[in-house]
C-alpha cells in the first residue's frame, strides 16, 4: 500500500520544437515505491496473532521521485524516457538498496494529430532487498513479516511492472 502526499509535481505540456533534452514531467513524495514492505501483522500455527510492524517501521526518510524526460530529435519526432527513482528503505529487518526503473517512448506530432507510444518500467538497477529473521524463545528463526519458518521463506525481490501506453491525439 503506497501512502503519502505528493511533495512536488511539475508538468510542462508544451517544448519549443528544437529543444534539447528536457524534464516535462516531475512527481516527488516521501514513499518508498519499488518494494512492498512487510506490515508485520501476522498469525502463528496456533492461531495466535503478532505483531511485528516496529520491526519494519523505517528508521530514515523515504523518498522516491517519477518523472519523464523528452528529446527532441527532430520538430516533429520527441523520444520520451519516463524514470522512477527511490532512495531505497532501511528499518531493523527488512533493506531495500536505492533503484532506479527507466523506460522508453516516442511522439510524433504533426499540426492536428500526435501519436505516441511508451513502455514503461522496462529496465531496473539496483532495489535488491535483504532480510533478517526473528528468533523465538527457543532460538527457531522465523519470518516477522509472515509467521513463516525462516527455512521455507524467500525474500521477494521486487518485479518490474513493465506497461506500454499508445495514444492518439486529435485537435480541431
Amino acid at each position: 500500500m503506497r501512502v503519502g502526499m505528493a511533495l512536488l509535481t511539475l508538468s510542462f505540456l508544451t517544448m519549443p520544437a528544437q529543444a534539447d533534452m528536457k524534464l516535462i514531467q516531475l512527481t516527488a513524495d516521501q514513499t518508498h515505491r519499488m518494494s512492498e514492505v512487510w506490515d508485520g501483522q501476522f498469525r502463528a500455527l496456533d492461531g495466535s496473532r503478532y505483531d511485528t510492524s516496529a520491526f519494519y517501521e523505517s528508521s530514515r526518510t523515504t523518498f522516491s521521485a517519477a518523472g519523464v524526460f523528452a528529446y527532441s530529435i527532430t520538430p516533429r519526432l520527441t523520444a520520451l524516457m519516463p524514470f522512477t527513482a527511490d532512495a531505497g528503505y532501511q528499518s531493523l529487518l527488512y533493506q531495500a538498496a536505492p533503484g532506479l526503473e527507466l523506460g522508453l517512448g516516442v511522439l510524433w506530432s504533426e499540426a492536428n494529430w500526435s501519436l505516441g507510444l511508451v513502455g514503461r518500467s522496462l529496465t531496473r538497477v539496483g532495489g535488491r532487498v535483504t532480510e533478517q529473521a526473528c528468533q523465538d524463545s527457543i532460538n527457531r528463526q522465523f519470518h516477522c513479516g509472515t509467521g513463516l519458518p525462516w527455512t521455507d521463506y524467500q525474500t521477494r525481490q521486487p518485479t518490474l511492472d513493465r506497461s506500454a501506453t499508445l495514444s492518439f491525439q486529435l485537435r480541431f
